[in-house]
């Protein structure tokens, strides 16, 4: 009979463990969650701003964007320019 009360300790106990764990798991989940959404948000803000302060001056060709502007062709795709043409 005591096995019987031992097992069913052990039992609680696991369940117990396993309860906690998964309230620890949702609370780490939210937060994980609103961290990401913030990080967005303020990806977001800082896109806009940016467009807003750059880009009339890089629509008026008053900002150079390197070798973009000077090859004709994405600097991205490497190799030299005389191939390109």
């Amino acid at each position: 009979m005591s096995a019987t009360a031992a097992e069913m300790a052990v039992l609680a106990i696991v369940r117990r463990a396993e309860e906690r764990y998964e309230v620890e798991r949702t609370k780490l989940m939210a937060a994980t969650d609103r961290m990401f959404g913030g990080l967005m948000l303020g990806q977001w803000a800082f896109a806009v701003v940016m467009a807003l302060l750059v880009s009339p001056w890089a629509w008026e060709g008053k900002e150079r964007t390197g070798s973009t502007c000077t090859s004709g062709r994405p600097s991205c795709w490497g190799g030299s320019s005389a191939a390109c043409r």
